[in-house]
């Protein structure tokens, strides 16, 4: 049988250099568990997901860079791109329509991106990428987040503790909360939110001593106003 019907959709690539030439061998991704430690390359199809479009392609990993690929036909404005593997902070698992099939990459450059697959491929892809133990990787929880609830996220990442003594700013921290939850600038399904603090916007000179003058966000942002709350109540 030719080796190309071994292909699917997470192809696994043997990779050699042999007098200055690359040669591939291709792996069924079923029949190589015991290559894994070998893997030069991981192919994967994907979408690439913005806040103003959805694009098909495919998701290239090697030891040096992170590839993706445009594969819409007679595409106008390519959105293929290239980073390298080095510049990688941080993966965090996501979800698009509603389903956990997506992961959303963090650089060292403020660059990120968000990548939906088939469900069945993102979590081999997640826990491949946190196998490679990058130095830049930031996150001390990321290898547990895939069992870890965005609560215990939360507490063992200390940002609460660093937003507390000031070390992080109001909005770097409301930022990190929303990351946390699943929120993304990459779909406006899930677009981050910052609270509103206050609810007094109406005198002259606000007393911060007053806790009338704050949100109770004891309360959902949707029943802040109490003219929502019997709304709310008949849904």
């Amino acid at each position: 049988m030719p080796r190309g019907t071994f292909i699917t959709d997470i192809s696994i690539y043997e990779v050699y250099v042999v007098n200055q030439l690359y040669f591939i061998f291709y792996f069924h991704a079923n029949y190589a568990k015991s290559l894994y430690s070998f893997i030069g390359l991981l192919v994967l199809k994907c979408s690439l997901i913005t806040s103003t479009s959805v694009t098909e392609g495919k998701l290239e990993i090697t030891n040096r860079y992170i590839y993706f690929f445009d594969s819409t036909p007679q595409k106008s404005c390519p959105n293929d791109f290239k980073y390298p593997l080095s510049s990688l902070q941080d993966v965090h698992l996501r979800r698009y329509n509603l389903r956990p099939s997506a992961l959303e990459f963090f650089l060292l450059n403020q660059t990120n991106f968000l990548i939906n697959f088939d469900k069945k491929l993102r979590r081999q892809t997640y826990q491949k990428i946190m196998s490679f133990k990058l130095p830049g990787m930031k996150s001390a929880h990321s290898n547990l987040s895939i069992t870890m609830t965005p609560q215990e996220i939360l507490k063992e990442s200390k940002f609460t503790e660093k937003w507390a003594t000031r070390e992080i700013s109001n909005f770097d921290y409301l930022m990190m909360l929303n990351t946390i939850a699943g929120r993304t600038y990459n779909d406006l399904n899930q677009y981050p939110i910052l609270p509103w603090i206050l609810k007094d916007y109406t005198s002259e000179v606000l007393d911060i001593n007053d806790r009338n003058i704050f949100s109770d966000f004891s309360k959902l942002t949707g029943i802040q106003n109490p003219k929502h709350v019997d709304e709310d109540r008949l849904k």
